[in-house]
């Protein structure tokens, strides 16, 4: 009934805040790190392990069917997106970085509904505008703190795609394919083979971010 519907409701707004609270504060204190540090593989990488630890302590790992397939190819993307967002940090401001992630959803929206129309997503007229109305809104909040550079821009356009990439692959092997692996294991698979490939990268030709 009512109750119901505003229960379902809430649950929706309070999951939209909570993300949207950790994405920004994910964001600052990415900020805030790769400026202190100067090393940008070096914090990707504690952040993939420390999510792995935190990964493994959970009571719902599954490997199941599926699992090797995802292994080779949603890491790959999703240490792409994770770096290139660093190295973007340290040229570019946090409000352009919001910006352009934003641009995101509309991108990804046109594209999936493109190459996979069977999959009942909507795509039209008035779920554009929205989306395009987000990114808007938060370009003109940001406006004045919006600086670009030619490298950052750069990193900004990797991101964007290898994010846009990322999210579609995992929805197309969770939804279509339906991957059997738990949330958690995911979490694994993703960090683990993440950091392993990060800092091969750190000790192959960026040992002066260990000092």
């Amino acid at each position: 009934g009512t109750m119901e519907t505003l229960r379902a409701g809430g649950e929706t707004l309070l999951s939209a805040v909570a993300w949207s609270s950790c994405s920004i504060s994910m964001s600052l204190l990415n900020k805030m790190a790769v400026s202190l540090t100067s090393a940008p593989l070096a914090v990707v990488v504690l952040q993939m392990v420390a999510t792995v630890v935190f990964a493994l302590g959970s009571c719902n790992l599954h490997f199941g069917a599926g699992a090797t397939l995802w292994a080779l190819t949603v890491p790959p993307l999703f240490l792409l997106m994770m770096v290139s967002s660093m190295l973007a940090l340290q040229h570019v401001s946090v409000g352009t970085f919001v910006v352009v992630r934003n641009l995101g959803p509309l991108f990804s929206l046109v594209i999936e509904t493109a190459v996979h129309p069977s999959a009942a997503l909507k795509c039209d007229v008035p779920t554009v505008l929205c989306t395009a109305a987000i990114a808007a809104g938060v370009a003109i909040y940001q406006m004045h703190n919006l600086t670009f550079s030619l490298l950052g821009s750069v990193y900004l356009a990797i991101n964007l795609a290898s994010a846009v990439a990322e999210r579609m692959l995992q929805r197309y092997l969770l939804a279509i394919r339906e991957v059997d692996v738990s949330k958690p294991a995911l979490m694994v698979i993703n960090n683990g083979i993440g950091a392993l490939a990060a800092s091969a990268i750190v000790l192959g030709g960026h040992r002066e971010e260990l000092t």
